[in-house]
């Protein structure tokens, strides 16, 4: 009994080497496959080259739109011209697809999509708008996006006047009020002045 004993661990020790992963195993392994994995990588990276290559280049041009402040009410809160919300929606309908082609299309019928693809977004706890085009051509994308810039003024310009309007009105009655108050104050300042001229005399 007591030659069994030391046999066991001696056993236990020879099935947990045999367990074990022997590095230079894959070495040889990798080293004997070397011309595939060599090749597989090879292929692999002018496979993508072409691809990407091939590809047709895009750009992307960004506007970012800030709607306009017209006055601040009571509690100091800003009111503008419209919310972000509508002028986003209001891109977002292609309100403006048509005009935008038609002004493109006199100058240059190459290429142009038969429908604009604005990207509108309003960033978090902002009041602007960002709004995106992705084009394989900068300068008709760059018109077309100046183009909207115009059109959202041209579309605002009658409520930007109306309320310039508002306010030349608001500033010419403060101003006949303070002319009248000043007028009124001229009579008794002049004669307040007769007043200490005298006494000083």
């Amino acid at each position: 009994m007591d030659e069994t004993q030391p046999r066991e661990p001696t056993r236990y020790r020879e099935e947990q080497f045999d367990d074990e992963i022997e590095l230079m195993d894959y070495l040889r392994v990798i080293w004997k496959r070397r011309y595939l994995i060599i090749a597989g990588t090879l292929i692999c990276a002018v496979a993508a080259g072409v691809i990407s290559f091939s590809m047709p280049k895009v750009y992307r041009i960004d506007m970012v739109v800030r709607p306009g402040m017209l006055t601040m009410d009571e509690e100091g809160k800003e009111i503008y011209i419209d919310s972000p919300q509508n002028i986003k929606a209001i891109i977002e309908a292609r309100t403006f697809d048509r005009d935008i082609l038609n002004d493109i299309g006199e100058s240059n019928n190459n290429g142009l999509p038969q429908l604009l693809s604005f990207k509108v977004s309003i960033p978090r706890q902002s009041s602007v708008i960002k709004v995106s085009y992705e084009t394989a051509n900068v300068d008709p994308g760059l018109r077309m996006m100046n183009l909207l810039g115009d059109l959202l003024l041209q579309r605002y310009i009658e409520r930007v006047k109306y309320f310039q309007g508002e306010y030349e009105a608001q500033i010419g009655l403060k101003k006949v009020k303070w002319l009248t108050a000043k007028s009124e104050d001229e009579p008794r300042n002049s004669i307040s002045r007769i007043f200490k001229n005298k006494s000083m005399t």
